[in-house]
């Protein structure tokens, strides 16, 4: 199965990256706030046809923009984003990624995630119990390279300015999401400004690979703003590089309850990072801030 996700990812990636960096695409408001351009819409179908011929009816099929394709009997779904950060896409920006998901419904786990990143061709794969690699695909040859391990970077003192990707959506309004105000950013963001340093890159996909990725400094990230469940399958990543995650839902009566950050249909917000305790100190940030909580 890996072989056949590695070759609709790639398909996915050529799609994105030759509408990459231009800017003024024509741009369609979705339901919940979200953006989405004809470039999504390419980009799924071209990962859909690898998918859809070359796996077995009887493995379910959701995907961004279309949604459930097939339903599936054995228990697997391929989860698809094939344009994650459709903002930063249509600002012209390179930040975009690619997100293929295998969910394992009778587990209730991610069991394998793939995160491409057209700009640079670089491909994060995690597998259960097998880790977390990195390799690079070379758009002009059409082969990839070696794969090389990676491992969440090594934890740096309080204080050090240590990088925290941070997902914020205000105006977000899909109707399964609980999903921060505009207020409830700011205080979330003056929780962690100073102790760390902040970055928003527009992608989940490549937030939650970097924290994978383990450059020196990077230490950690968190999804505020839910798309699908495609957006936190990356947690797979950190996880298999040896980092740590949490993730909370929103339970009907207001309060918080913790769940497993790979059951990707259970929560609302996502924290991963290098060590359990800045995942432990972003947790109580986001979930102190909440004025709703």
């Amino acid at each position: 199965m890996i072989e056949v996700l590695l070759a609709a990812l790639v398909a996915s990636m050529k799609v994105v990256r030759k509408n990459q960096g231009i800017g003024n695409h024509e741009v369609e408001v979705k339901r919940d706030n979200s953006l989405r351009t004809i470039t999504d819409r390419e980009s799924e179908q071209a990962m859909l046809d690898v998918i859809i011929p070359r796996l077995s009816g009887g493995v379910g099929v959701q995907v961004e923009e279309k949604g459930m394709i097939r339903v599936g009997n054995g228990g697997l779904k391929i989860l698809g984003d094939a344009l994650d950060g459709t903002i930063t896409f249509v600002r012209g920006a390179l930040g975009s990624t690619v997100i293929i998901a295998v969910y394992d419904g009778v587990a209730k786990r991610v069991t394998l995630c793939l995160v491409g990143e057209p700009a640079s061709g670089r491909v994060w794969v995690a597998e259960a119990d097998k880790g977390t690699r990195v390799r690079k695909f070379d758009f002009a040859t059409e082969q990839f390279g070696p794969e090389v391990p990676v491992h969440v970077a090594e934890p740096l003192p309080l204080g050090s300015g240590a990088t925290v990707f941070l997902d914020l959506y205000p105006g977000f309004t899909r109707k399964d999401a609980r999903v921060f105000s505009v207020e409830e950013c700011v205080r979330l963001f003056r929780k962690i400004f100073g102790k760390y340093g902040v970055t928003m890159l527009g992608s989940n996909g490549i937030h939650h690979a970097l924290v994978a990725n383990g450059a020196e400094g990077v230490a950690g990230a968190i999804t505020t703003a839910i798309g699908g469940p495609w957006d936190v399958a990356p947690a797979l990543l950190v996880l298999q590089a040896g980092g740590f995650a949490r993730a909370f839902s929103v339970e009907p009566d207001g309060s918080l309850k913790e769940q497993d950050p790979l059951d990707v249909f259970s929560y609302h917000f996502l924290v991963t990072g290098n060590t359990q305790a800045t995942v432990d100190e972003l947790s109580e940030a986001l979930l102190t801030v909440s004025l709703r909580a």
